[in-house]
């Protein structure tokens, strides 16, 4: 509690009595003989002297923290403090030490995420998100696009599952996987979560032959994990790729660019925002300026409010995110995955160019090594009837505020749809109903009011018409629900 207490006083720049209260901890620490945790409070008490600018002081604590969390195995901290060293090292202006020191965090890390479909994996990437941006900058800084695409990369890819509800993820692959595979699967995570409980418990204590043995288990218990994954790997392919998610090489997707794309990966690091932009023959790395001011900017752009000119702060966007990624005319499509508030950004209104947003660059390559059969026929869906959709709904999700009509939506449809959902007709009924009469539709199309949940993205939905006991609201879960 001490320590979370310290952490807290040097958020709020009370840099003294964070140290004052850290050392308290410490001494407790030490009392107690707990070497793991003492080392952690080191790494706390470095990051105070980073934020209060004694890098050199900083350092010594990092590095501290960092032997002694090697010597004792434990893992959380040994990833803290080389992530701060690599954190501190880019203020040093010393970008091959911090991508040393964030490539060795990252390699750890991974041992102790272990199987990215647990709930405590899940935790632990994001405890350690930091790490991915800052690895990316410092090899942008290097002139290494591919070695920060693999840092961007593993973080998105590593995100998948993490960002779905884990236990409709292992529904899911429940029902996909064949008896056998299922059974060693189980087995194999079963043994991992007590290899990481035992671990857990040995990292607490004061045997150190104890914490070797339980650090050696996790990682003979990750590796059977892993095992299992590459056969399902083998024998399922694309299922495998959603259940097991892994970062693609920069050459796996450059392989399936066009001449005419262009891939822009952003990240967003602890000041500076930057982009890897990735060609068939080619890559660089980009920066966007500082990442105070893109989100400055990003708020300035409120296309709710029909009152405010847009005009400046598109322009200002346009300046930052396109014309610094310096995009020839050979370019005619550009690909582009965002990072934070850049993903709520209109970016065609950015780009001269056709847009098409992409999570990751991992997940266009999945999706373009399907093998099933293109479909034929375009089933379109617009101007919804949003008289009778339900308030309550409209209070939770859009603040209380009304869903105005789309009516150019019906030209829309009209010209692109097949078959063709418009008006009171626009519903999640007809919708599913419709789904079942092509085997493959060559697309969905969908023109209608999308609504963003931040804080719960998975209950983001498409507003369509309500009817029965639908409210009208399709969410992004849904959607995953659905045989489509």
């Amino acid at each position: 509690t001490l320590s979370y207490i310290a952490g807290v006083l040097g958020q709020l720049e009370r840099f003294d009595e964070a140290l004052d209260t850290y050392d308290k901890a410490l001494a407790k620490q030490t009392a107690l003989g707990n070497k793991a945790g003492a080392a952690a409070i080191r790494a706390g008490i470095g990051l105070v002297h980073h934020d209060r600018g004694d890098l050199a002081e900083a350092r010594g604590h990092y590095e501290y923290s960092a032997r002694a969390a090697k010597s004792l195995r434990a893992l959380p901290v040994w990833i803290t403090a080389l992530g701060h060293l690599a954190r501190l090292h880019l203020d040093e202006k010393q970008p091959a030490r911090a991508l040393s020191a964030a490539q060795k965090a990252l390699d750890k890390m991974e041992t102790l995420v272990g199987g990215l479909g647990q709930e405590q994996g899940a935790t632990a990437r994001g405890r350690y998100a930091s790490l991915f941006s800052i690895g990316a900058l410092a090899a942008v800084l290097e002139d290494d696009p591919a070695e920060a695409l693999t840092f961007l990369e593993s973080g998105r890819a590593g995100a998948l599952l993490d960002t779905l509800d884990k236990r409709e993820a292992l529904r899911w692959k429940a029902r996909s996987l064949p008896p056998e595979l299922r059974r060693l699967n189980l087995e194999a995570e079963a043994a991992e979560i007590a290899a990481r409980h035992a671990y857990d418990l040995a990292a607490r204590g004061q045997d150190f032959k104890e914490r070797q043995a339980a650090v050696r288990a996790l990682e003979a218990a990750s590796e059977a994990v892993r095992t299992v994954g590459g056969r399902i790997q083998r024998e399922l392919k694309q299922q495998a790729d959603l259940f097991y998610p892994r970062a693609k090489t920069i050459e796996d997707i450059q392989a399936v660019l066009g001449a005419h794309q262009a891939m822009v990966i952003s990240g967003l690091c602890p000041e500076t925002a930057l982009a890897v932009v990735l060609r068939k023959d080619g890559a660089r790395g980009v920066s966007l300026g500082k990442v105070s001011e893109i989100e400055a900017t990003c708020e300035a752009l409120d296309v709710s409010d029909p009152e405010l000119d847009p005009t400046d702060a598109l322009q200002t966007l346009r300046k930052r995110l396109v014309e610094s990624l310096k995009l020839d005319d050979s370019v005619t499509q550009v690909l582009i995955s965002p990072e934070g508030p850049l993903c709520y950004l209109p970016f065609g209104a950015l780009f001269s160019k056709t847009v098409v947003m992409t999570p990751s660059g991992t997940t266009h390559t999945l999706l373009l090594s399907e093998t099933r059969d293109r479909g034929t026929g375009i089933l379109a869906l617009g101007n919804p009837d949003y008289e009778g959709a339900s308030k309550g709904a409209q209070a939770i999700y859009y603040r209380g505020r009304t869903l105005e009509p789309l009516p150019a939506t019906k030209e829309e449809v009209e010209r692109i749809g097949t078959t063709r959902l418009l008006g009171s007709n626009a519903t999640e009924a007809a919708l599913a109903k419709a789904l079942k009469d092509a085997t493959r539709w060559r697309a969905v199309h969908f023109a209608c009011h999308g609504l963003v949940n931040v804080e719960r993205p998975m209950l983001s939905m498409l507003a369509l018409s309500r009817s029965g006991e639908d409210d009208g609201f399709l969410t992004a879960l849904q959607i995953l629900h659905m045989d489509i």
